[in-house]
């Protein structure tokens, strides 16, 4: 008989025994039998039966306009380079059923052994927003960690923790103190150092990163995200009870793209771009867009649309961070 997630979770943490929202949050998506990631069902898409679409819900669109930057951006071909996305859901690449010129493409899901070719272009949507994040809130001048707790009843609560956890004393130390946000002002934020993002960026390989995401710079998440960033989708609704039905529900936030930005450089770097998504493409993939729109004039296709999706309505909601890399002594 398969446990509940309450169950489960009582089991491995206990009841009444205050957790960070990080823990809740990993165990929630990435519990192997109850977690949200781990649970063999359709998420991504524009179905009614899936809880959000991405991107790459744009069917082969958005993967010819990605391959066309790419080709914009480089400056060596790209049959020099191994495509590696990572964080694929479904374990299928973005590339695939296009033409391109990549000589091996890698796809590797979250969690698995991250391996790297020393040439790569490594792609990432929306990786960076799934992972486990602390909550932080203002409390008489100074920034506390929440945590949750399962009490007797089988009710998640949330509480502050007495003393933060280990892996947001990092994350503490370099908020700025006596800014001037209300008491009670909430921060969502990650411990990259210890992510699948500083795993990518630390290992010993050349190229370009690129990552298509959703964020906000630390500045804004000061001054404009009073209540935090985190939210929740479930059959494409969009709420703000974390707690609520764990396991059968996504879980998300916006990047500080000033995170990011930081762990790169720590890495080695350069020529760092953050845009949206949709000039990104329209600087990078112009040709290509000429080419379908002049097509398609005098009689639109869905791809057409698609367009107009990817760069307005998504155009506008994400952005695309991409960095290069060369190592020394090559």
């Amino acid at each position: 008989m398969s446990l509940s997630f309450t169950e489960r979770f009582a089991r491995h943490f206990g009841t009444q025994v205050p957790v960070s929202y990080r823990d809740f949050i990993d165990y929630a998506l990435y519990d192997p039998e109850s977690g949200y990631y781990r649970q063999a069902k359709n998420r991504i898409g524009m179905h009614r039966d899936t809880d959000f679409y991405t991107s790459l819900s744009m069917e082969k669109t958005f993967a010819k306009l990605l391959v066309a930057s790419l080709e914009h951006i480089m400056d060596e071909a790209l049959s020099d380079f191994t495509f590696v996305e990572i964080g694929s859901d479904t374990g299928t690449s973005v590339l695939s059923g296009i033409t391109h010129p990549f000589p091996q493409v890698l796809t590797l899901r979250y969690g698995e052994r991250i391996s790297i070719p020393s040439k790569a272009i490594v792609f990432s949507n929306e990786l960076i927003d799934a992972l486990p994040f602390h909550r932080f809130v203002s409390h008489q001048d100074a920034w506390r960690e929440r945590g949750i707790y399962l009490d007797a009843e089988g009710r998640f609560r949330e509480c502050l923790l007495a003393e933060p956890t280990e892996s947001a004393r990092d994350l503490l130390s370099s908020l700025p103190i006596g800014e001037p946000v209300s008491e009670a002002y909430q921060l969502d934020l990650p411990n990259l150092n210890g992510s699948v993002l500083n795993e990518i960026l630390q290992a010993p390989w050349e190229g370009l990163f690129i990552t298509f995401d959703y964020g906000k710079s630390l500045a804004e998440l000061l001054e404009h995200t009073p209540e935090g960033t985190a939210r929740t989708y479930q059959k494409h609704r969009q709420g703000n009870d974390l707690l609520e039905d764990p396991g059968q529900q996504d879980i998300t936030f916006h990047v500080c793209w000033d995170q990011v930005s930081s762990l790169l450089k720590q890495h080695g770097f350069h020529a760092i771009d953050l845009g949206r998504q949709g000039p990104f493409f329209m600087r990078h993939a112009a040709t290509l867009l000429e080419t379908i729109i002049h097509a398609t004039a005098e009689k639109p296709d869905p791809e057409t649309q698609r367009i107009k999706t990817l760069l307005m309505q998504m155009g506008h909601a994400f952005q695309v961070l991409c960095a290069k890399r060369v190592l020394p002594n090559r």
